[in-house]
């Protein structure tokens, strides 16, 4: 009996020591919370883990906000790389000028670093006068209040105030942003550019076949949205490619004055500094935002309607210039986007066009509607000066509370 005992604790004890080994030899299992997928391989969960926001080695939380902070991407650095602080050097030690935009395309590729320059350094490198930014702003201001404050104490308001206003409100978003801007860079930063990028941007001014494209081609294709295909029959890449159309910098896309430059014989510009004369071509949001604030320009001079003028015929003049160019501005953003619209229409069916699609009377009709509105905007200009020769009793008179309220 005490044998069988034995045999049979005995028995016990290997099988338990094979559970033992099987559960020690068995390889473990992660199984994902969630939905089975079968498509989510070790690959995947890799790809996932390197994705996680890390810290770096050896880096505190105070280092890591302190290099998230010198990393960022601020209005005042864009301002800077617009006025020529950041120079490009490739590998043979040639020096491009850069602007943000291609800042922003090279960082996006990956081709350099965001520059670690902060906005401290900035101010440094510039001469900063906020004060006379301060009290800039605040002569726009009291301008802004003292037209309104005529206008409920039913006392008249000059065209030259009204002028003025409108301006100030053009330029309101440019005041916005001019506080963010350096003043009177004399130094730059040089940003290195890897030698396996110089491959991959050809600076030339060449098609996909080789060919090189002409300027007026180049304008026009920043004007639409039209496939274009090559010798080959290959679509082209969409057009904002970096590209050297001006006078030997790298830019993104042919401007209206490169267009009309190149017709006129311009001469070459220092290529040290960024040109003040450009005229970019721009984007839709910037489109919308310009008509709504050329159209905000126009209807001021509206609201002026029956401002008192020396002569009847002044008065009619001046109402048909601010309907003029409330209506030159419809025009002018109808054509931008009716290009837009036949593309579309084309796309939608299908074809792709060997080309652009450009309508033969689009730039004859731009410059007719650029004059009709430049003759409307200086009559109202000059009539702004012109029309101070007789003014009514009531605009020599101040605002009630006006003279108590200390300005410049």
């Amino acid at each position: 009996m005490r044998e069988i005992i034995v045999e049979l604790d005995e028995a016990h004890e290997m099988e338990a020591g094979e559970r033992l080994n099987a559960k020690s030899t068995a390889s473990p299992t992660i199984e994902l919370i969630g939905p089975n997928n079968p498509e989510i391989d070790s690959a995947d969960l890799a790809k996932a883990d390197n994705t996680r926001p890390k810290l770096r080695r050896s880096e505190t939380f105070e280092e890591e906000k302190k290099r998230k902070y010198d990393e960022r991407w601020t209005l005042r650095h864009a301002f800077y790389a617009n006025m020529g602080g950041f120079r490009l050097r490739d590998s043979t030690g040639q020096v491009y000028i850069v602007t943000a935009k291609h800042i922003n395309h090279l960082v996006r590729k990956r081709y350099i670093d965001v520059p670690r320059t902060t906005p401290l350094e900035i101010n440094d490198r510039s001469k900063s006068d906020s004060l006379a930014k301060f009290l800039a702003i605040m002569q726009v201001g009291w301008l802004a209040i003292q037209v309104i404050a005529r206008t409920i104490q039913k006392l008249e308001t000059t065209t030259l105030e009204i002028t003025t206003l409108s301006f100030v409100v053009c330029t309101l978003g440019t005041f916005i942003a001019w506080y963010r801007k350096p003043y009177d860079v004399q130094t730059f930063v040089v940003l290195e550019m890897p030698a396996y990028a110089i491959e991959e941007i050809d600076l030339k001014f060449v098609e996909r076949s080789g060919k090189q494209r002409d300027l007026l081609e180049e304008y026009i294709a920043g004007h639409q949205t039209s496939k274009v295909v090559d010798n080959n029959g290959r679509l082209l890449a969409p057009y904002n490619k970096l590209t050297i159309i001006d006078d030997g910098l790298p830019t993104f896309t042919a401007s209206f004055t490169d267009l009309y430059g190149h017709f006129w014989g311009r001469k070459p510009y220092d290529a040290n500094r960024i040109r003040n004369d450009r005229l970019p071509v721009m984007e839709k949001p910037v489109t919308i935002v310009c008509a709504i604030t050329t159209l905000a320009y126009a209807g001021l001079h509206i609201a002026a309607w029956n401002i008192p003028l020396a002569t009847n015929m002044e008065r009619l003049l001046w109402r048909i210039s601010s309907i003029v160019m409330i209506c030159c501005v419809v025009a002018w953003f109808f054509m931008d986007h009716f290009e837009e619209f036949l593309a579309h229409r084309r796309a939608k069916k299908g074809k792709v066009t060997d080309g652009v699609i450009v309508p033969w009377w689009r730039i004859p009709a731009s410059i007719v509607v650029a004059i009709i509105y430049g003759v409307s905007r200086l009559y109202v200009l000059v009539e702004s000066f012109a029309a101070l020769r007789w003014m009514p009793q009531s605009a020599y008179e101040q605002v009630n509370w006006g003279r108590w309220v200390p300005h410049l």
